[in-house]
């Protein structure tokens, strides 16, 4: 079944995601080896053939451990197959059976057929677990690539399949098998023009001096990863060192997590929780969701020592998204916390917003906050600079912080780069300005700037505005009338002023 309703970009960046798609009945380990799953088995020795390979850092995403209860799981599966540069079916007969899994391939074969044409070859492949009648394998994998994981036996005319009972057998066979699957998946990746080093990062914004102090900040459910970044972003920028790192993963295995934990709790000074309306992940072995888990790792260190805290963010209006604007009725924090487990008497509870929190951490971390919502970076081109210092007057008359992009006839540029990163990391919010500059210059300077870096960071949490001085233009007209894209979020046009004295009276009210 294909959800026309999904749409992908025409081709995609390569990302080096693979996206493997399997039924989770084949890898229930056997009783006598619990750790003897097919699936989990195969990615982890396809993984290291692709090291081997030269492909480092490959994402296998086969995480559905991952998908909360709760999620939409269409939001999910569009999310994670619009990353991915090829796919990989673990072909069964138990796979021909699900609806789930003909979901993940129709969805991936839309996608791939609004590429090029040439960028459409061998994207999907498969492996064979065992046969499967043609006559029961979905269209689209007939043609794939496929590699077999499984031969006859003549002699006895059976199948002997090259991992069975969580054990591989028939000598080199399996091994020989993950290794044309890899070597495939590499030549294809090759063909696709992806750079086979290590993943290059973004050029990342400076990094404040290290205070020497450790800080938890609990892994949250989907629901609270947006204002989860945003938290872990801060402490990270103001020196502080943040536990589970907010860039990785947990382990996919409880132990594994537990250990991970349990490690980081040591070492903070305070726990931190985010608690919405969801328990999050449970990684394998574990008894209770990542969420509660955590709070109760964090109150047995509380017993532990008497100095450690557990601060918790139970806000009473849940952040809204843009796909769901329903009204709720506010929350009690207390009862909210008692559905994750037990309240503590020494407990630090939170219900306002998320910004409240984030100044409530710093607090009580006893660090000045940065008020980075009181701080607003002022962007504009090199003719538009009194347009912009301007702004930055009245916005300081109103009590806010203005930083000016520096002067571009000062420095070289990797000067100007570094000291409008080191500005605009400050903020939470942009001013453009466009005075005189053509829209051309505008578009262009949105696009290749620091701020388009900066807001493509945290999408949800930054904010541009747009400003529009005189002189008045059609294409301001026309901007205001229109909008400029997701880009901008919103526009104050004081273009046919004949001077900006009213900065303060119009402009000021839209940042509060």
């Amino acid at each position: 079944m294909i959800h026309t309703g999904v749409q992908f970009p025409k081709n995609s960046p390569p990302t080096r995601i693979i996206f493997l798609s399997y039924r989770s009945i084949d890898d229930e380990p056997p009783p006598e080896n619990p750790d003897g799953g097919y699936v989990r088995h195969l990615r982890e020795q396809l993984r290291w053939e692709l090291n081997q390979l030269g492909v480092p850092d490959a994402v296998l995403w086969m995480d559905r451990y991952k998908i909360e209860p709760g999620d939409i799981w269409s939001e999910v599966l569009r999310e994670e197959l619009n990353k991915a540069d090829l796919f990989i079916a673990l072909l069964s007969r138990n796979y021909i059976k699900s609806e789930w899994c003909a979901t993940e391939l129709s969805t991936m074969a839309a996608r791939i057929a609004t590429f090029e044409k040439e960028a459409q070859h061998r994207r999907i492949f498969r492996a064979d677990k065992h046969r499967v009648p043609d006559e029961n394998i979905h269209v689209v994998l007939r043609g794939a690539q496929a590699v077999r994981f499984f031969e006859d036996d003549r002699e006895t005319d059976r199948e002997e399949e090259f991992f069975y009972r969580g054990q591989v057998r028939g000598g080199n066979k399996y091994y020989d098998a993950v290794r044309k699957l890899a070597e495939a998946i590499h030549k294809r990746l090759e063909e696709l023009g992806v750079a086979m080093g290590p993943q290059s990062q973004p050029p990342a914004f400076p990094r404040a001096e290290s205070k020497g102090r450790t800080v938890f900040v609990a892994k949250p459910a989907r629901d609270m990863s947006a204002e989860y970044q945003t938290l872990a972003t801060e402490l990270t920028r103001s020196g502080y060192r943040v536990f589970p790192d907010p860039a990785a993963e947990l382990p996919e295995t409880g132990e594994e997590a537990q250990a991970e934990i349990l490690a980081g709790l040591a070492e903070a000074e305070l726990s931190i929780h985010l608690l919405g309306e969801r328990t999050g992940i449970r990684p394998d072995g574990l008894d209770s969701d990542i969420v509660p888990f955590q709070l109760e790792c964090a109150a047995s260190e509380t017993a532990k020592r008497p100095s450690f805290r557990r601060l918790i963010w139970a806000p009473k209006a849940l952040p809204t998204r843009d796909c769901d604007a329903r009204e709720t009725a506010p929350r009690d924090p207390f009862k909210v916390l008692s559905r994750f487990g037990p309240p503590l008497p020494s407990d630090q509870i939170d219900s306002d917003t998320a910004t409240r929190f984030n100044e409530f951490v710093f607090q009580r971390l006893g660090a000045k906050c940065t008020r980075a919502t009181k701080t607003v970076y002022v962007h504009c081109v090199h003719n538009d600079r009194p347009l912009a210092i301007e702004v930055s007057k009245a916005l300081k008359k109103a009590g806010y912080s203005p930083l000016v992009r520096p002067d571009l006839s000062a420095g070289t540029p990797e000067e100007r780069e570094t000291a409008e990163l080191a500005l605009i990391a400050k903020a939470q919010r942009v001013i453009l300005c466009w005075g005189d500059a053509s829209q051309a210059t505008l578009l262009k300077e949105l696009g290749d700037s620091t701020i388009g870096r900066w807001r493509s960071e945290q999408p949800s949490n930054r904010s541009i505005t747009l400003f529009m001085g005189p002189p008045s233009s059609s294409a301001k007209l026309e901007v205001n009338e229109l909008g400029m894209g997701e880009e901008i979020d919103k526009i104050v046009d004081m273009s046919a002023q004949s001077a900006p004295g009213a900065l303060q009276s119009k402009l000021i009210p839209m940042l509060e």
